[in-house]
């Protein structure tokens, strides 16, 4: 495993004027973990143009999401606020409803489009499709015509408006990837790329993974052949990212670039092969930017999702952006250079409402990790000794810090408005269910 750096000392430049301001790309991996990514010390080759970019990039070694699932975690990096405090806490609840947060939230889009910015967003899914929310801002907002579509297809969606955009104005462009999402089925040659290398045991045997596993809907998945088929996904839309690159540079232009990922998979470590709850793997992420005065290296301290977007902001003139500070929870960690905080993340209440988890939290510092399961207290991880949780520790003192987390987040939420409860279509219902969202 790749050793950590010592944070990186980082000094904006005097930023310009809004008329010359850079154009910003987002680039969002679905269900990518952290850890099997080569930038973060992978044995498989699955990410030479992210590593690439990463080289010239500042590199959060330990970014935390807020909830291992899609769209909350997507509204955290577009508005700087929790699950809680947006009001999206899964893609789906019991009764095929979801909430959408309050018109008082503001997105990253609506502030830069309000500065003059062209707004664009490709998404490749339904947990993002328009209506939820983390469309508000985008004037361009294009997803997949069914379920879900490949890297391929987006990154052509997103090229092609590229072509009709005036570099000389400013712009956003988010492109989104789903790519290493199940069903791991990557086009030839790459679905078979790491397929029976069998290099995999050492690896797996350290994380203590189950040889199988199986989803809340009842799926059974073989770990080996589940790691082979997810590596060869990861390393399909790493090559379609290199495309969206070259065709960046085309453009004569160097945009801001700020790479997230939403949450990770477990694959069959902690005997869970999807996501949605609060395991390492499943809520650390990758995360990098680039950006002027943002020198390349590696960003040591626990960092939560919440915090890329003011980040990133930090590095811009844009009017209104106090406004948008002063919403978020995330703060401006090259800038603020705030005292380690403790980075919250909670279970998706899909697993509680649809299936009967029990609510689960969590706090994350470079040290330790409490995880409280109502109804069952507190432990604690030492993630110095136990960096892949298999030793919990009894910390019932620590109940009162967790649970006054959450409390204060729901104060917040109460503060911005209430969402509004979204009955959804049988069509999207239907989405979702085959993704495995729903029974």
């Amino acid at each position: 495993m790749q050793e950590k750096a010592e944070p990186v000392s980082t000094t904006a430049p005097s930023t310009p004027p809004v008329d010359a301001q850079r154009p910003v790309l987002i680039l969002t991996l679905d269900t990518t973990r952290a850890d099997h990514l080569g930038l973060y010390g992978y044995f498989r080759d699955t990410s030479p143009n992210l590593d690439h970019l990463a080289s010239m990039s500042l590199v959060f070694d330990d970014a935390i999401a807020p909830m291992a699932t899609t769209l909350p975690t997507h509204l955290t990096l577009m508005t700087g606020l929790t699950p809680h405090e947006h009001g999206t806490t899964a893609n789906i609840i019991h009764g095929g409803t979801r909430f959408v947060p309050s018109e008082r939230v503001q997105t990253f889009a609506q502030l830069v489009k309000s500065s003059g910015y062209q707004t664009a967003g490709f998404v490749s899914a339904t947990p993002l499709e328009a209506g939820t929310g983390v469309d508000r801002g985008f004037t361009t907002y294009d997803g997949p015509t069914g379920i879900e579509r490949q890297a391929d297809q987006t990154i052509e969606a997103a090229m092609a408006w590229l072509e009709t955009a005036d570099m000389s104005k400013p712009w956003l462009l988010w492109v989104h990837l789903y790519d290493p999402h199940n069903p791991y089925a990557a086009p030839e040659p790459w679905t078979k790329q790491f397929v029976g290398q069998g290099d995999q045991a050492p690896w797996l045997a350290e994380r203590e993974f189950s040889e199988k596993s199986s989803r809340p809907t009842g799926q059974e998945v073989e770990t080996v052949s589940a790691n082979d088929m997810y590596d060869g996904e990861i390393r399909f839309m790493d090559g379609q990212i290199g495309r969206l690159m070259v065709a960046i540079a085309k453009k004569r232009v160097k945009p801001i670039i700020l790479v997230v990922g939403d949450h990770g998979e477990g694959l069959g470590q902690h005997g869970q092969p999807g996501h949605g709850r609060i395991w390492n793997e499943q809520v650390r992420v990758p995360m990098m930017l680039m950006a002027p005065g943002v020198r390349p290296g590696r960003h040591a301290a626990t960092t939560g999702v919440m915090d890329a977007i003011p980040t990133l902001l930090g590095r811009m003139n844009i009017p209104g952006s106090d406004a948008f500070f002063s919403q978020a929870s995330g703060v401006d960690v090259l800038d603020d250079k705030p005292e380690e905080r403790a980075i919250y993340s909670m279970q998706s209440m899909r697993l509680v409402t649809l299936f009967g988890a029990k609510p689960t939290h969590s706090l994350t510092t470079s040290d330790s990790k409490w995880v409280w399961t109502e109804g069952e207290g507190v432990v604690r991880y030492d993630r110095k000794t136990d960096p892949y949780e298999l030793r919990p520790i009894d910390d019932p003192d620590a109940l009162a810090r967790v649970e006054g987390n959450r409390d204060a987040q729901l104060r917040r939420s109460a503060e911005l408005g209430a969402p509004e409860e979204q009955q959804l279509s049988e069509e999207t219902q239907e989405a979702l269910k085959s993704l495995g969202y729903m029974e």
